[in-house]
């Protein structure tokens, strides 16, 4: 999963997350979908 991959769950989910935002996001992320 990458920086696109999780901008578009973000879209899908109607967050619109800066890359700032997703660089301390994706962690988080990629722990729930593991």
């Amino acid at each position: 999963m990458n920086k696109e991959d999780i901008r578009h769950i973000a879209n899908i989910a109607q967050i619109d997350f800066s890359d700032e935002e997703l660089e301390k996001f994706a962690p988080n992320l990629m722990k729930l979908l593991n």
